[in-house]
């Protein structure tokens, strides 16, 4: 697929709940990845975010770089 609309050559996709916490989360997660995504949509209470990347090194680096920021437990407490 060519042109303006042409999707990347792998994403890593993060979806983060809609709650109280999800500023801090937002926060967090940016910061760890470095660079804005390409693309944010909200549905149903969730907010997807997605990076895209030119190879699967790159795509796993970044997903490492995203698990840092999300495996705090206290990031994802409900309530």
């Amino acid at each position: 697929m060519k042109g303006p609309h042409r999707l990347p050559d792998f994403s890593v996709v993060v979806w983060i709940k809609k709650n109280q916490n999800f500023g801090a989360v937002r926060s967090e997660v940016l910061a760890a990845a470095g660079a804005e995504p390409y693309e944010m949509t909200e549905y149903q209470g969730m907010a997807d975010f997605h990076w895209a990347t030119s190879s699967v090194v790159d795509a796993r680096k970044l997903a490492e770089a995203l698990k840092v920021a999300v495996s705090d437990p206290k990031s994802f407490r409900c309530g």
